[in-house]
């Protein structure tokens, strides 16, 4: 009875919260969960969020190094006129002109090993958390991989096994069985389906965890 009442207050819970998304949910129903989703023949760390924050940077980090090097600008054509007075004659005229500034010594050299050492951060930050990121996700993938194929045993006993309650509670009404065979029955039946649904429970959260390592909103 205790035991009965507190899955009575649990479903109760449940149900509330269940409703919130879908009203037409009745209390009374006993809703069935889907089976856990097959894994991803191939996870991949393209939907990486944090990997494309990274590699954004790196690129950022190219341009601005690629500014840092020696360049030589255009020349830049002058064009003006211009008068001369001596004692004797006055000159006036165009006035054409060439002006074209060449880099001497190595200027900017400070600028560039700054540059290249943001580069190199970059590029190392981002190999660091795309091997993170991989070794997450293949992690993640092997424990769910395990958890579904032990719920998948699992479940098969149980529902190969469904009919011992029913055969035991045949078995007490004929006399065959006394009631302590028939609780104990019924109890090793309940202890069961418990383990069962908590596998179930144990395979969806390794899904969600391998989701949320692909890429997925936690």
């Amino acid at each position: 009875r205790n035991l009965l009442a507190a899955a009575k207050a649990e479903l109760a819970r449940s149900g509330a919260a269940l409703r919130v998304g879908d009203p037409t949910i009745d209390a009374a129903d006993r809703p069935v969960g889907p089976d856990p989703p097959e894994p991803p023949e191939e996870p991949t760390v393209d939907a990486r969020a944090d990997l494309l924050a990274l590699s954004l940077e790196l690129e950022q980090t190219l341009l601005e190094e690629r500014r840092s090097h020696r360049f030589v600008s255009f020349p830049e054509l002058l064009v003006g006129w211009k008068e001369v007075e001596g004692p004797d004659e006055k000159l006036d005229g165009p006035v054409f002109g060439l002006a074209w500034d060449l880099p001497l010594g190595d200027r900017g050299r400070s600028e560039r090993r700054r540059a290249e050492a943001h580069r190199l951060a970059a590029e190392g930050a981002l190999a660091f958390e795309t091997a993170r990121a991989r070794a997450e996700i293949e992690g993640a993938a092997k424990a769910y991989e395990e958890t579904l194929e032990a719920w998948r045993e699992s479940h098969a006993v149980i529902v190969g096994s469904a009919w011992m309650a029913d055969a035991a509670v045949a078995r007490y009404e004929a006399g065959e069985d006394t009631l302590t065979d028939l609780l104990d029955t019924l109890r090793s039946v309940l202890s069961a389906q418990l383990a069962d649904f908590a596998m179930y429970e144990r395979a969806l959260e390794a899904h969600r965890d391998l989701e949320v390592a692909m890429g997925g909103t936690p």
